[in-house]
């Protein structure tokens, strides 16, 4: 659903932004939902690659960030709403089954670790806690290998599309 024509302090958007945005806050959307890129190919963007068309998404998501926040105080994600499902987040249980001979034999309540890390890594991430990763290079030689190695950890922290 598009951004809700409330009242607002922002100003209209018309073309291509407006149809970016729509098409960024539209949950019925699989491939555009909050994701940048996608919604900049929604809209009509031209580029030359998707890398370029993920940096016209990454600049319209700058731009609009305000519409953004609108949309999601809207839609009931208000900061309060957030903290209060991080937290809930921070103390989640998963179910571990035991079986024996393919039957199910005891279950168990246990804390979901890799749930409660995701839950504090997001939540250290939006208070700015984690500090920006430094790639020394101390030689062209080692310069490949150290940059597949960041990139590769970049991707490993990258939850979706932005």
């Amino acid at each position: 659903m598009p951004p809700n024509k409330t009242k607002s302090t922002l100003p209209p958007l018309r073309g291509r932004q407006a149809a970016w945005l729509a098409a960024y806050c539209d949950p019925t959307s699989h491939t555009t939902f909050m994701n940048a890129t996608a919604s900049a190919e929604a809209a009509g963007y031209q580029a030359k690659n998707r890398r370029n068309l993920g940096v016209i998404g990454h600049e319209n998501l700058q731009k609009l960030k305000p519409h953004v926040e609108h949309w999601l105080d809207q839609a009931g994600f208000t900061e309060e709403r957030i903290k209060l499902k991080v937290l809930s987040l921070m103390d989640a249980l998963e179910t571990k089954f035991f079986q024996h001979e393919g039957i199910v034999t005891d279950t168990r309540r246990v804390e979901a670790l890799g749930i409660q890390l995701g839950a504090v890594q997001l939540a250290a991430r939006i208070k700015g806690l984690f500090a920006p990763q430094e790639v020394k290079v101390t030689g062209l030689s080692d310069l490949a290998g150290r940059l597949t190695r960041a990139h590769q950890r970049e991707e490993g922290d990258d939850d979706g599309g932005a």
